[in-house]
Order: structure tokens, then sequence, then C-alpha cells
């Protein structure tokens, strides 16, 4: 006996085959799309997938960009710099730091409402750094150096790092880590107020290093200058919060670096600013001397 349910169209059948493809396209699809479709409508963009098609038809692809660098991403990622790339494609920018500015607006768009990446506007702040970076005002070392250059900067950091771990810890051993760090602050003051100063890139690059080596340094010689200050009964839990401070210095600094960038316009002063808080730093630092000297 043949059924009375006709079998759905064709058409129908495509359709939610559709549907099945495009809600696998990236994670949590359904909370995410109408937003992001809002943010694409105000670029005149139909859908996630038509992003994909204007970047393409410009002789690149994003998504599968993301995918070479980490293979191992979520979909979010490749849709998200795909999304980003073609905002900037449709709002015709001509420069590659307004475009990491527009490429933020299409990471912001993937951040759930209500989540701590909407909150904190992650993705926009991505992009902004990204800009800052890619300024032609910027110092950056690795765009002084060239796109060409940039694994050889970073080779040349991590080893200037690893460098001055050694050197100078060896160092504080022989003048005491308390007189260490009162040179570490003398050199980064100076170093930071050159670098706001000087117009000679090869100079550039060895301030930069030379904070670096005193960066690996102040790491390495911690501990010991804990000890030396507090002790070692509690010296775990004192470390432990110090590396805490460290790590939101990191979250901090590149903060407070795009606020003055933002209000003055230049990362002169941005340099400026920073030698004075090492000039903070080494007025603490001679403190700690003083005091360590007495017990």
């Amino acid at each position: 006996m043949a059924s009375s349910i006709a079998p759905p169209s064709m058409s129908t059948r495509d359709r939610n085959k559709e549907e099945d493809e495009i809600m696998a396209l990236f994670e949590s699809y359904e909370r995410r799309i109408d937003k992001i479709s809002g943010v694409l409508a105000q670029y005149g963009i139909g859908s996630v997938e038509e992003c994909r098609e204007i970047c393409r038809a410009k002789g690149f692809d994003p998504y599968e960009i993301v995918k070479s660098i980490q293979p191992i991403c979520f979909e979010n990622a490749c849709w998200a710099y795909t999304v980003g790339a073609a905002i900037a494609l449709k709002a015709g920018v001509k420069t590659a730091a307004e475009a990491a500015k527009l490429i933020g607006v299409g990471l912001q768009s993937f951040c759930i409402d209500g989540s701590v990446a909407e909150d904190r506007k992650v993705g926009l702040g991505h992009g902004n750094l990204g800009a800052m970076l890619l300024s032609e005002e910027s110092k950056c070392f690795a765009f002084l150096a060239g796109h060409e250059s940039f694994a050889a900067a970073e080779g040349a950091i991590g080893i200037v790092n690893g460098l001055g771990r050694l050197a100078w810890s060896t160092l504080s051993d022989w003048m005491g880590r308390a007189a260490t760090y009162v040179f570490f602050f003398v050199i980064e003051t100076a170093a930071f107020f050159a670098l706001a100063q000087t117009p000679s890139e090869a100079v550039f690059y060895i301030l930069v290093l030379t904070i670096i080596s005193c960066y690996g340094g102040g790491f390495s010689c911690m501990p010991a200058f804990l000890s030396d200050l507090f002790g070692v009964r509690q010296l775990s839990s004192i470390h432990g919060i110090m590396l805490t401070a460290w790590a939101l210095a990191g979250i901090a600094g590149p903060m407070l670096l795009s606020v003055i960038k933002e209000t003055t316009g230049s990362y002169h002063q941005t340099m400026l600013v920073f030698a004075g808080l090492m000039a903070a730093a080494l007025l603490l630092s001679v403190i700690l001397k003083v005091k360590s000297s007495k017990h």
C-alpha cells in the first residue's frame, strides 16, 4: 500500500541539506550567527560564505591561511579572520593598519554576547594591536627589520633573552642580587628614554636587545633575590605572587601603550612613560638594596 505521505520535494531536501552544511560552518553557530549577520549587513555582505568568495576573488583565502598556520584551530578562527578580511575589502581600506582594525571588527563579531571576550572587546583589541604594529609610525622591532626578517628578529630576541638569563645570573653572584636589579633599572630607564629619541634603526635594535637581556636576567635572578630578602621558608608563595604580577604586567603593558598612543598619537610619549616607570622601579630597587644591606 502506497504511503499517503508524499516525499519532500527536491528543493526542500536541498534546502535542508544546505542548512545542515551551514550549521557545520563553525562552533556555536546558532549563538553567533545573528550578531555576525548584523555586522556583515553594515558592510553590504549577505553571508559568511560570501566573505570567503570576496577574499578568493582578490586572490587569497584567509580560511586556508589560518588552517595552514594552525591546523588544529577551531573553525571559529578560520571564519572570523575570513569575515574580518572581507569587511576590510568591502570598506576599501588602503593600508595594512586600516585592514587590521577592520579584521578586528570581524573577530569581535564572533564573540558571543555576555562572554568575557565580548565584554573585554578581545577581537577589537587584537585588531587595534595589529594596527599599531603595522602603522607607518610604528617602531616595532620586527617591522623595522622588514617582513622577510621577522623570523630572524624573533630568533635574536629569544637568543638574547636566554643569554641574558645566563650572563646576568652569573654576574649577580659576584655583585649581589640587589645591586644587579639596580643596574637593570638604570640600564632600562636609559634605554627606554633613548628609544624615544633615536632616529637610527641600528641603535634601536641594540637598545631593544639590551632591554630583552635585562628582562631575561630579571627573570632568572628573581628566585635568588627573593631568598635574599625573605628567606626560603615562604619562597614558593612569594615567587608565585611575583609571577602573577609579571603576567598581569604582560596584560596591562600593551593596554597602557594603546591608551597613550591613542591619546598622544605617537609612540614617542609612550617610550617616555615607560622610561618613567623604569625610573620608579629603580627608586624601589635602591630602597630594597639599602634595606637588604642592613640585614
